[in-house]
């Protein structure tokens, strides 16, 4: 059968954001409940999860990879 799933990322290291940049690194590690930002591999983990015949029975979910940052955060 057809399932359809997606992840919803976090703060993420990569090239594209100055991961190298201490005060990016700083920040989010503060904010983030896990204590650091994500890593590619964390999204790439979990897409392979979700491919898997593990997930056979998740169906219409959005797996958030941001370290429970979604479930703290402070919104206005």
């Amino acid at each position: 059968g057809i399932t359809v799933n997606a992840v919803g990322i976090g703060a993420t290291t990569n090239a594209r954001n100055l991961a190298d940049d201490p005060q990016f690194r700083d920040h989010w590690s503060a904010v983030i409940p896990t204590g650091r930002d994500g890593r590619p591999e964390d999204v790439a983990d979990a897409v392979l999860f979700l491919a898997s015949a593990q997930a056979a029975m998740v169906n219409g979910h959005t797996l958030l990879i941001d370290g429970g940052w979604t479930h703290t955060a402070k919104v206005p």
